[in-house]
């Protein structure tokens, strides 16, 4: 069953406020007629509910990759050269001589891994958040169809009142006609 969008695209905009910012893509002109699987996808595209709460699952997708990344030992390497010729150097009243030229060089190789208790709890957590988003997803998307749902029925039924109100007019004029 189609429908006009002049009647839909108003009922979307009210479950769907938009944004004054230029971030989606343009709304669908009002002429176009919608099926109800357009109208639910249409509210699904521009919703911004439903984005961030999209947004927001990406962000904690991030974050249980970060909490076991906690677990990773941290490297560390440094290197040191070090030069240092002849010559004669006085500090206070004493002269240290250095005879002949010396190089010398340091390396050094690190590995350490710190764990404490936030460091353990935090993949649990940050695993529950990520579900938590999830949910809210869900539900975002559920309640937006819902009521799209909801407006389109509620669309069909002021066509159906109208063309009943236009039926009981015709045949009123009808049986005033047959009365004349």
């Amino acid at each position: 069953m189609r429908l006009t969008a002049c009647l839909l695209i108003p009922a979307i905009g009210l479950v769907a406020p938009r944004s004054t910012t230029a971030q989606g893509p343009a709304t669908p002109s009002a002429t176009q007629a919608l099926s109800l699987a357009e109208a639910i996808a249409t509210a699904r595209e521009y919703n911004p509910i439903l984005r961030q709460s999209a947004n927001d699952l990406g962000t904690t997708t991030w974050g249980v990759r970060n909490a076991y990344a906690a677990f990773l030992p941290s490297v560390n390497t440094s290197l040191g050269f070090g030069y240092r010729g002849t010559g004669s150097q006085t500090f206070l009243t004493s002269t240290f001589e250095q005879p002949s030229s010396t190089i010398g060089s340091s390396y050094n190789v690190g590995l350490s891994l710190f764990l404490s208790g936030r460091t353990l709890m935090q993949p649990g957590l940050a695993t529950a958040q990520h579900h938590a988003a999830q949910a809210a997803l869900s539900g975002a998307e559920i309640n937006l169809e819902s009521v799209v749902r909801q407006q389109y029925l509620g669309v069909l039924q002021a066509e159906a009142q109208v063309n009943l109100a236009e039926v009981q007019e015709l045949l009123s004029r009808l049986s005033h006609r047959a009365l004349l």
